[in-house]
C-alpha cells in the first residue's frame, strides 16, 4: 500500500514533555542530593531504576569487539536488573534503622558466668535456586573436658567412647552433627549426644571390672581390633591418617609416607605438581627427623584448597 517505514515520534534519549509541553526530567537529575535523604528514595530492596539512581552507570558486554568500546548504559539496560543491589542499605540508612531499633532491645546481660560449650555454625551467601545452602545445617559443638565433672574413671572411658574426637593436645571435645535436615535439629542433637556420653561414661559395666588389672595400652590394643571388625573399611582410613604427615617446605607441600620418603602433595587442578631438588629434600629429611612417629600427627596444618566449611567442620 505504499505506507512506508514506521518513524518514531520521539527519539531515544530526547526529553520527555508533559500535557502543557513542558520538558520533565526524570528523578535522577531532579534530585537535589544536598536535601534529599536517600532512604526516603530508595526505601526497601528493589530492582535497579535508571530514572531514580543519580549514577552514570554502564553493565554487560560491548554492542561491538571494537577496541576502548564501553558497556550499554543503564537506560533499559537488562543486566542491571538481573543482580541484586545494596542502594538502600547505605551507612545513613543503616544508622536510622538501628536508632528505630534501639528501643526494641534490651541491654547486654552482665552476670553471664562461664560457658563452656561452644557452637560454631557457617552462614553461606551463594547463587543458587534456594536460599539455604546444603551445608548451613552443620553444627560443631566443642567443650573442654576440664569443665565437665569427671573422675578419674568417667574422663577415660569419655576419652574412649568419643575417639578421635578428642584432642589430647588442648583437651578437647569436638562433635559434628549433620544428619539431620536443619541446623536447630543438628544442634539438638549434638547437646543430646553430649548428654548421652556423658551419662554413659559414669556407668561401670563388667567388661570394665574384669579389665582392671589391663594397662591402657592392652585395652587400647583391644578396642582397636574390635573396630577393625566392626568397620574394616573406616578403621583403615584412620589408621592411613595417622601414618600420614605433611608439612611445608619453600611453599611446597610435602607427605610423607610411613618410611619417612617426601612427596610433593599434588594438586592438579591447581597446577601444584612437580618433584623435589636435592635442597628440598635435604630440608624434608631434617624435619622428618623432628617428627615423633610413634605418636599421632598433632599439627595443625590444613591441606590447603579446601572450602572453609570443609575445613572448618573436619573432625
Amino acid at each position: 500500500m505504499g505506507l512506508g517505514k514506521a518513524v518514531s515520534r520521539r527519539t531515544k534519549g530526547a526529553p520527555r514533555h508533559n500535557r502543557r509541553g513542558q520538558n520533565v526530567l526524570p528523578r535522577s537529575q531532579s534530585l537535589n542530593l544536598d536535601v534529599t535523604d536517600w532512604s526516603d528514595v530508595f526505601e526497601a530492596a528493589q530492582s535497579y531504576n535508571p530514572g531514580v539512581v543519580p549514577l552514570p552507570l554502564r553493565m554487560g558486554r560491548p554492542r561491538t569487539n571494537k577496541v576502548g568500546d564501553v558497556p550499554p548504559h543503564d537506560k533499559g539496560n537488562i543486566e542491571l536488573l538481573k543482580i541484586p543491589n545494596f542502594f538502600h542499605l547505605t551507612p545513613p540508612a543503616i544508622k536510622k534503622h538501628c536508632e528505630a531499633l534501639t528501643e526494641y532491645c534490651s541491654p547486654w546481660p552482665e552476670d553471664i558466668g562461664h560457658r563452656p560449650i561452644r557452637i560454631t555454625t557457617i552462614n553461606h551467601i551463594y547463587a543458587g535456586p534456594s536460599i539455604r545452602h546444603p551445608d548451613s545445617n552443620k553444627v560443631k559443638l566443642q567443650v573442654y573436658l576440664k569443665d565437665l565433672e569427671l573422675d578419674d574413671h568417667a574422663r577415660t572411658k569419655l576419652i574412649r567412647l568419643v575417639g578421635h574426637r578428642y584432642n589430647r593436645a588442648n583437651d578437647e571435645l569436638t562433635i559434628i552433627t549433620k544428619s539431620c535436615p536443619t541446623r536447630k535439629q543438628n544442634k539438638d542433637y549434638a547437646y543430646y549426644l553430649l548428654t548421652a556420653l556423658y551419662h554413659e561414661a559414669w556407668k561401670t559395666e563388667d567388661w570394665e571390672i574384669e579389665a582392671e588389672g589391663k594397662t591402657d595400652e592392652e585395652i587400647q590394643q583391644e578396642i582397636d581390633e574390635v573396630n577393625a571388625e566392626l568397620n574394616p573399611v573406616l578403621y583403615n582410613e584412620m589408621e592411613h591418617r595417622r601414618r600420614s604427615f605433611y608439612r611445608i617446605i619453600n611453599d611446597k607441600v610435602i607427605r610423607y609416607n610411613k618410611n619417612g620418603h617426601p612427596f610433593v602433595y599434588e594438586i592438579r587442578k591447581h597446577g601444584i605438581s612437580g618433584t623435589l631438588t636435592d635442597e628440598e629434600k635435604r630440608l624434608a629429611k631434617e624435619e622428618w627427623e623432628k617428627i615423633q612417629r610413634e605418636l599421632p600427627d598433632m599439627s595443625t596444618f590444613d591441606l590447603p584448597y579446601r572450602r572453609s566449611s570443609g575445613s572448618e567442620f573436619d573432625n
